[in-house]
């Protein structure tokens, strides 16, 4: 008899644990993992080429799709580093004010499934973002995790990173979301999260993949040296591992032993480069020593010949 009210107080506490699912499995159709590319007029380059942003309309399926497209001087393995370090989103990306995963997955795609509470003028609102990387095509789309209920009605997006045109070291972000949000949510959070989300992500996504393209460092101008490959490349494998399960020291190991052997080989190239200045001031000085001895000797034959 203890056994079986045991297990049923078991069963009530696991039914009790278990996350309520969403309201639904879907308003917004989700994105493909491909989509047609983005045309572009000269216009539209030139606004990009300025540092600005492009809004375009894209054909998916019956319908249409709103993107923006921007150009960021930062790698691609770079920009997708930042938009895949989901823990460090509530120091970069703003009125977000917790990010964490809960659930990953590896093969292809990728699942990285994360919850991120989001606050706007005093409305917090908790969200679950089931999240799939293409990491062969540099894509991510997401939908809701319609298995747990969110405070927000339904999300999907697209990201692509994609190595820029005709600029070596940019990259080309191509973004889009679509949010529905609660009846009761006031306008005011509304506009700031559907109408202005498309310009906010790249925005952030922007500023955070340079400030990482000049914390990690760049390629010199045309004829100067090849940039380093260790903390650009091998860092960002670093964080893809993490992600999915390697311990972080490993990472972080590799790393230095790759800038310890860098730092050795410029210390050695350093000292060989001054061993070269001196070998080149004690040349010039014994030249000049000879050519000094050589004059006095002149001078002594001019006088014993004169006396």
């Amino acid at each position: 008899m203890r056994l079986v009210i045991l297990a049923a107080l078991l069963a009530a506490a696991a039914g009790a644990a278990a996350p309520a699912p969403h309201d639904h499995r879907g308003k917004i159709a989700p994105f493909p993992s491909k989509l047609p590319a983005v045309a572009l007029t000269g216009a539209e380059e030139a606004t990009l080429a300025g540092g600005g942003s492009v809004q375009k309309q894209v054909r998916v399926g019956a319908g249409g799709r709103g993107f923006v497209v921007q150009d960021i001087d930062a790698a691609p393995e770079v920009v997708m580093g930042r938009i895949l370090d989901f823990p460090k989103y509530p120091k970069m990306v703003p009125n977000l004010k917790r990010c964490s995963v809960y659930e990953k997955k590896g093969g292809n795609p990728k699942t990285l499934k994360v919850v991120m509470e989001v606050g706007v003028v005093g409305i917090s609102m908790t969200y679950y973002i089931d999240h799939k990387y293409y990491e062969k095509s540099n894509v991510i789309t997401w939908t809701l995790d319609y298995d747990i209920k969110s405070e927000i009605d339904e999300s999907v997006g697209y990201w692509h990173v994609a190595a820029h045109p005709t600029k070596p070291g940019w990259t080309r972000v191509t973004y889009s979301v679509g949010i529905l949000l609660a009846p009761w949510v006031p306008t005011l959070v509304v506009n700031i999260m559907t109408k202005q989300a498309l310009s906010a992500a790249t925005t952030w996504v922007k500023k955070e993949s340079t400030k990482e393209a000049d914390r990690l460092g760049r390629p010199e101008a045309e004829g100067g040296a090849e940039p380093s490959p260790n903390k650009l490349k091998l860092g960002f494998g670093c964080r893809m591992r993490k992600l999915f399960g390697k311990r972080d020291y490993e990472c972080e190991a590799e790393v230095v032993a790759r800038e310890a052997e860098e730092a050795a080989a410029k210390k050695a190239a350093e000292a060989a480069r001054q061993r070269g200045i001196i070998r080149s001031i004690f040349a010039v000085s014994t030249i000049g020593a000879l050519f000094a001895i050589g004059g006095i000797g002149m001078k002594m034959g001019l006088h014993t010949h004169s006396a």
